[in-house]
């Protein structure tokens, strides 16, 4: 229900813009008369109104490239520079220099000044109502510009040398913060710019595991080797002390105690020049390291110069020639060894086992110190990565506000030092914006108030006669359209009748088209003896031009017709001339009594197949309709004719169509247009419903082509 009703309203809109158009398009004569008129006055007020205008026009050459050389500045734009011409100062001292009497805004007005396209000139134009006086200003307003604009130039870069100082000042104040905040940060969190760059480095923590973790596998495998070096040396000394015992008694214990005693001293010895060595090679690596990161800029002077150090140190440690020497002259002599034939070759294979295991022992020290470092290094980096990243964010933040105050102080001192040098220097305006055209007399007025004034006369006029023809169209509720019918009332039309056609039927005697209107009505009355009321609300409608047509159009389809004249106000006087005779009697008699047949007041027409019953009586007998001899009229007429028309009274005289449509099988209605609107319309419908007879739709008549609808 909301559907259908919501596509009735949308229907009933689109139908009132079209209505609105087309009353607009019927209403052209009168519009185009009135545009006629319109431009008529405008013509006629731009004669009268209108006033000339002179321009004096000039041109101004705007170097950019030669500003920015005298300035040392950015150059400001064309669009800048012409607006400069219309600053206040140089219109009050043009208007003082030429004695104006005229307002500054209406002098800003007359002044016109814009960037040529394309180019580096700038036009300026005066434009007053006299030439010379436009000659005059327009030579004024160039001398005392040229004066301005140099004295403007050097106000602004003056303010601009004032602010770039004080920015320079904040920019330092700035920078002093950023730096004591981030030395603060550091000194809080107990941390370098190095450390975070080892923290975030996550290959040095994985080579740092892998390094050792090769260091404890090397490790292993020495421990392993130098256990079973240690284990043969000691099977060889069990079994050289008992061959010695067994030779040569005390003599090989000493021997053997000697010996002993000189391999653990050699060994001590070489297993600390070996723990020095890898203290020196790693200070080494330490050095150039340090080197690397001081050449990044990651850590200060001071830290290489301790790594340094440190390599000085370690280098001293493990070289010592004296002691190497000494060594060297006390070993054969260390101890005294006496020819011994039983142990020349246990002594060897000793001496190589030894040697192997000694060389085992110092590579092993050498290792641990190593892999003590590795893991010193390793838990030091795994500490930073699980402290650091809290920090890190802030050190990032403090580390960019630093090196963005930096920045913003360096460039801001070179603007200050620009600034300072472009105020001192000699250049003048003239040197980056010159006369390129002077101002000559206007001969001829450029611009004309008459054309603008005509024009705007004339669109008024149009546009009020647009206004004029809408709110008429608005205004006029009457029904324009047979397409507001179905939308409005709900009321099918059966059929249109032109104006043309309309008028033309009396004189002529010829029928329009009313073939597709009775179709129509056979459709949906299709049985025989079919009693039709044709109605309509008021008088002077058409109904009997209706009546007239569609019993001929139905006789044309092999129909016996019968026409019934039931209204006693305006009888159908062209039907009632169609009966050959001229003294008949009619409806008003039957009614009466004065005859009780009804075949008496049946009367045939020049029409074939269609008969009549006119309403003869010349007295007030309408009221007789509702009678019961109307009613039995049309009980027995219904029986010989196809179909029987009964033209019926206005709604307006009351009770008489009522009766009739009580009687009737249907109904039409006859609706002229441009004489009712919808709210009569509606009323008119509404006082035949109690009757239950229905409506099969509407003929409407006096239809303009142009709101005819087709199809």
């Amino acid at each position: 229900m909301n559907d259908r009703s919501t596509q009735m309203v949308s229907a009933e809109e689109n139908l009132e813009s079209r209505l609105l158009m087309l009353g607009v398009w019927r209403r052209r004569k009168m519009l185009l008369a009135w545009i006629v008129i319109s431009l008529g006055i405008g013509a006629f007020a731009g004669a009268a109104l209108g006033t000339r205008v002179y321009t004096a026009k000039t041109s101004l050459l705007y170097d950019s490239a030669a500003y920015r050389k005298a300035w040392e500045t950015q150059p400001p734009s064309d669009a800048s520079i012409a607006s400069m011409v219309k600053l206040p100062d140089i219109l009050d001292r043009t208007a003082e220099a030429m004695h104006l009497d005229m307002p500054r805004p209406d002098l800003e007005e007359a002044i016109k000044a814009s960037p040529a396209p394309g180019s580096d000139f700038i036009d300026v134009s005066v434009s007053m109502p006299d030439a010379r006086k436009a000659y005059d200003v327009s030579r004024a307003l160039n001398d005392i510009f040229m004066q301005r604009i140099g004295e403007k130039i050097r106000d602004n870069v003056r303010a601009e040398l004032d602010a770039l100082r004080k920015k320079v000042a904040a920019a330092e104040r700035k920078l002093n913060e950023s730096d004591e905040a981030l030395r603060a940060f550091l000194a809080k969190s107990r941390v370098t710019p190095t450390d975070f760059s080892v923290a975030q480095s996550a290959a040095t923590l994985q080579d740092l595991e892998q390094t050792c973790a090769a260091y404890l596998i090397e490790r292993r495998a020495l421990a392993a080797e130098l256990a079973l070096v240690e284990a043969r040396i000691a099977n060889e000394a069990d079994r050289a002390a008992r061959e010695r015992r067994v030779a040569s008694g005390e003599l090989a214990a000493s021997r053997a105690r000697a010996r002993a005693d000189h391999l653990r001293t050699t060994l001590d010895y070489e297993r600390d020049r070996q723990v020095k060595q890898a203290d020196l090679i790693q200070a080494q690596l330490d050095l150039d390291r340090a080197r690397k990161l001081r050449e990044k800029g990651l850590i200060s002077q001071v830290d290489y110069e301790k790594a340094f150090t440190e390599y000085q140190r370690q280098k001293a440690q493990a070289s010592h020639p004296e002691e190497e020497r000494e060594w060297a002259s006390l070993q054969p002599a260390a101890v005294p060894v006496l020819p011994d034939p039983i142990q020349t070759s246990f002594e060897s294979q000793m001496e190589q086992e030894s040697h192997r295991a000694d060389s085992l022992r110092v590579n092993l020290a050498a290792l641990d110190a190593k892999a003590q470092r590795a893991e010193m290094a390793l838990t030091h980096a795994r500490d930073l990565q699980a402290r650091l990243p809290g920090l890190q964010e802030r050190y990032n933040r403090l580390s960019r506000n630093l090196y963005q105050a930096r920045t913003s102080f360096y460039d801001l001192t070179a603007d200050l030092a620009r600034a300072e040098r472009t105020l001192s220097s000699p250049a003048a305006a003239s040197s980056w914006l010159q006369i390129a055209r002077e101002p000559e007399l206007p001969t001829e007025p450029t611009r004309s108030g008459t054309k603008m004034i005509a024009m705007v006369v004339a669109t008024g006029g149009i546009f009020v006669g647009f206004g004029l023809a809408v709110g008429s169209e608005l205004r006029d509720k009457r029904i324009k359209s047979p397409a507001e019918l179905p939308v409005k009332l709900a009321m099918p039309v059966i059929g249109a009748v032109t104006q043309a056609a309309a008028k033309a039927l009396p004189s002529a005697g010829t029928q329009p088209d009313f073939a597709s209107i009775a179709r129509r009505i056979r459709e949906q009355l299709p049985q025989v003896g079919a009693r039709l009321l044709v109605v309509s609300a008021q008088h002077g409608e058409g109904k009997s031009l209706v009546v007239t047509n569609l019993a001929r159009a139905l006789a044309a389809r092999n129909e016996n017709v019968l026409v019934v004249d039931a209204e006693s106000t305006s009888p159908n006087e062209a039907l009632r001339a169609t009966i050959p005779s001229e003294s008949v009697l009619g409806l008003g008699e039957f009614l009466r009594g004065w005859v009780e047949r009804a075949d008496d007041v049946v009367w045939p027409t020049r029409y074939p197949n269609v008969s009549c019953i006119p309403f003869e009586d010349k007295e007030e007998t309408g009221h007789l309709v509702a009678s019961e001899r109307m009613h039995r009229l049309m009980q027995e007429v219904s029986q010989r004719h196809s179909i029987v028309l009964v033209e019926g009274s206005p709604l307006v005289e009351e009770g008489r169509t009522e009766a009739l449509a009580a009687d009737a099988d249907a109904i039409l209605f006859v609706v002229q247009n441009w004489k009712y609107d919808i709210p009569t319309l509606r009323r008119a419908i509404e006082q035949l419903q109690p009757t239950g007879t229905p409506i099969l739709g509407a003929v409407v008549t006096g239809v303009d082509p142009l709101y005819l609808e087709k199809g």
